[in-house]
């Protein structure tokens, strides 16, 4: 057996599971709405298809349309980020202080 055939093997087991994943995912959000939505909120039933259609739109509004890597920031963007916040907060806190230390002293020298 190829290597290339091989491969469109697992990839087509693998998009049979995620399609069989999708519709019992899609079955239980329909069954969930239907049972709890109606006597909670008073709205109405959904269809299966109107129930994967929002699984749909909940995953692009929670997510996006990327892959794995959409929603998540590199360790160097973290860290310079991070090295930003830093030195804006080092001084602001340092204004603070001698803004303060001016306020004491002002105030011990009116005495």
């Amino acid at each position: 057996m190829s290597k290339v055939h091989f491969k469109i093997k697992w990839f087509m087991r693998g998009l049979l599971f995620a399609i069989g994943f999708i519709a019992l995912f899609s079955l239980i959000v329909m069954l969930l709405w239907n049972w709890l939505m109606p006597s909670i909120f008073g709205l109405g039933q959904i269809t299966y298809l109107q129930s994967a259609g929002l699984l749909i739109l909940s995953k692009i509004l929670l997510f996006g349309f990327g892959g794995r890597k959409s929603g998540h920031i590199s360790q160097d963007k973290k860290d310079y980020i991070r090295k930003r916040f830093e030195e804006k907060f080092r001084t602001k806190f340092e204004e603070r202080c001698e803004k303060e230390s001016d306020e004491k002293g002002s105030a011990a020298t009116d005495q």
